[in-house]
């Protein structure tokens, strides 16, 4: 340890020496001229990278607050589906994942920024129907309520149950036609109901198991269909009565069930594939949306719409439609900046140019100030071509060797000559 210390102690005069008796190579009598140059150069490249990247940076934060700012059902890929037809076979609950995960393998391949595998969901939805609520008397200021049983997969994991159990398989020992549901906090306060409440809709019997609160109400979980989250006040036309929408969750074991005694009723199954925004820069935008527009023309969507069909029979029409509500965000913030940046670059082009302008000015009154030593070098035998004798050469000789101390060979001054000529241009 004491002699790597002392070797280090004394390699640092040596270098110190070395670049005190080299520096005047290099500058020679114009030192101070020389220094300004390079200061000038060194602020001219930093304000030609350090630009462009603020710029880059302030772009990305407007769009990530956009991005911020835009419903999670609009950072969301949504594929749709309105199923018909189907006589006999009904899609369960495996089915619909694994159709899910093909789509999720189609959106990869096509380079879209998805989020973790448990984000995404599969759910299936019925049209509404009137309803009412079994030892209750029927409302007479308003239309009957209207409910739409729904599937949805992670229910338990997007939900938080304050009462009873969740809905497992139609009611066992039941009528046919009865169900087990769930319903949400507020959808239970609108209508009063409670565990064991029993809800009627065309000669359907709902049994309420359990009753949830949402968690992460701002997700598409919630936000795709807001009446599963809480009842909405649904005006149908000026000169009729209102009427509260609401929905009640159905189990998966209970999906197949529910097809077979609602299969007069249109049916859409759905699927959301929430996408990873935070690592997206203003730079990726343009790709991005043109990605979310060419997912419409998905062929994993073709595909998987043909398997469904070939699944529900020959009778049933099933076709996937996926879209996403970020590509007029995306569209709008593409266009502003393609304005801005329109302007932006006509100012880093003249900042570009009048940085050229400036550096070579600088250069020029380097080289006035070091004339005469130039002329005297001349004199002395030194060629005006680009050889290392050449006045130029030799500067970015010693330049370089200055820059690469290991490198560099130890610097003598001739001897002979007049004090203060030493290890300068005039030796």
């Amino acid at each position: 340890m004491r002699l790597v210390a002392g070797r280090a102690k004394s390699a640092r005069p040596a270098l110190t020496g070395w670049i005190r008796v080299s520096w005047p190579a290099v500058t020679g009598t114009g030192a101070a001229a020389s220094v300004a140059l390079a200061i000038l150069v060194l602020v001219c490249a930093f304000v030609a990278v350090a630009v462009p990247r603020a710029s880059l940076g302030y772009r990305t934060q407007v769009l990530q607050r956009d991005f911020r700012a835009a419903s999670s059902s609009a950072t969301t890929v949504l594929a749709d589906a309105a199923i018909s037809g189907a006589a006999s076979n009904y899609l369960s609950a495996a089915q619909l994942a694994s159709a899910g995960g093909q789509l999720v393998a189609g959106l990869r391949r096509d380079g879209l920024p998805l989020a973790p595998p448990g984000a995404d969901w599969s759910g299936l939805a019925t049209g509404s129907n009137p309803f009412s609520v079994a030892d209750q008397p029927a409302t007479k200021t308003m239309a009957p309520p209207q409910l739409e049983l729904v599937y949805r997969s992670g229910l338990g994991s997007n939900a938080t149950l304050i009462a009873g159990s969740l809905p497992t398989s139609a009611a066992a020992g039941a009528t046919p036609g009865t169900f087990q549901v769930a319903v949400s906090a507020a959808t239970a306060a609108r209508f009063g109901l409670r565990v064991g409440s029993r809800l009627q809709a065309r000669g359907q019997m709902m049994v309420v198991t359990g009753i949830i609160r949402p968690l992460g109400a701002t997700s598409s979980f919630w936000t795709v269909d807001p009446v599963a989250a809480a009842p909405q006040l649904t005006y149908p036309s000026p000169n009729s009565a209102p009427y509260w929408s609401s929905a009640a969750f159905v189990g998966g074991a209970g999906l197949t069930a529910m097809q077979t005694y609602l299969s007069a009723q249109p049916l859409h199954a759905l699927w959301s594939f929430p996408l990873d925004l935070g690592q997206v820069d203003a730079e990726q935008a343009a790709s991005l949306q043109q990605a979310l527009q060419a997912v419409s023309y998905l062929p994993a969507a073709s595909s998987v719409s043909t398997n469904l069909n070939a699944t529900e029979g020959a009778s049933a029409t099933i076709q996937i439609s996926l879209s996403s509500g970020l590509v007029t965000t995306l569209s709008s913030f593409v266009a502003t900046d393609d304005a801005v940046q329109r302007a932006l670059s006509l100012l880093f082009v003249s900042l570009a140019v009048i940085a050229a302008v400036v550096v070579l000015l600088g250069a020029r009154l380097v080289a006035r100030h070091r004339r005469g030593e130039f002329t005297m070098m001349r004199a002395r035998g030194a060629s005006l071509s680009g050889s290392p004798r050449s006045p130029w050469g030799a500067v970015l000789l010693r330049s370089c060797q200055l820059a690469s101390p290991r490198s560099a060979p130890p610097w003598r001054p001739r001897r002979g000559l007049p004090l203060g000529c030493r290890g300068g241009w005039l030796a």
